[in-house]
């Protein structure tokens, strides 16, 4: 899981940076009633229950035990979850979007984030689908209207930036008691100086390595990092 593998040092600076780390997972009724029409659809979900391994987040990116886990029922982390007011109260602006699957999860979290008035940031190593057209299909799609799509690299180097400093000593002033952390992604509680490109990626094979069928149910995208 090529996804996994490269979140795991993302994870890892926006730890040290202080930035808030949020974790999403899929998670049902053993009934499925939960699930409405979705499981319907996919009734492969239904095994996403309490107790049951596919329902876990990946071990190599566990979450922390101060980290707080979302259990959710719909692609986005938004919908039907106390995401939204978490990153509200957290003063987040800059969400980083890290998971799979890249055209369920992780788009959807995109979409509903940049309707609530955050700047998203997926790093394109970082989020991964069950085929690669989807998967380039998404990433372009994303950076054209929702977010911007960037190099894992740059992202570690920008949280790394604000591992020290005023910055940080800011932050942890005016959150007093927050866990430190990252979203399913990673949020960081300050926008980060990215600049995005002027237009949408051309699709990039190395980056739909991720292909293992555990993959887009193993990982929820979608808050610093969501794994969506």
């Amino acid at each position: 899981m090529r996804a996994v593998r490269e979140t795991v040092p993302l994870l890892a600076a926006a730890r040290v940076a202080g930035v808030p780390v949020i974790h999403t997972k899929v998670l049902y009724h053993p009934s499925g009633l939960d699930g409405g029409w979705l499981v319907r659809k996919v009734p492969a979900l239904r095994r996403m229950v309490p107790g049951e391994p596919l329902a876990e987040i990946d071990p190599g990116a566990a979450p922390l035990p101060q980290e707080v886990v979302i259990a959710k029922q719909y692609p986005s982390p938004f919908f039907g979850t106390p995401l939204a007011a978490m990153l509200t109260a957290l003063g987040v602006g800059t969400p980083v979007l890290a998971g799979c699957s890249t055209s369920g999860r992780v788009r959807a979290a995109a979409v509903d984030g940049v309707q609530h008035g955050h700047r998203l940031i997926v790093p394109r190593e970082c989020v991964g689908d069950r085929h690669e057209a989807p998967h380039d299909a998404s990433l372009f799609e994303i950076h054209a209207k929702y977010g911007d799509v960037m190099d894992r690299g740059e992202v570690v180097a920008q949280l790394r930036g604000l591992g020290t400093g005023p910055a940080q000593e800011c932050r942890r002033r005016s959150q007093p008691g927050a866990p430190p952390g990252f979203w399913e992604a990673c949020a960081p509680s300050v926008s980060l100086p990215f600049s995005p490109s002027r237009s949408p990626p051309a699709p990039r094979r190395a980056a739909s390595a991720t292909r293992a069928a555990r993959c887009p149910t193993r990982r929820s995208g979608s808050a610093a990092p969501s794994t969506a």
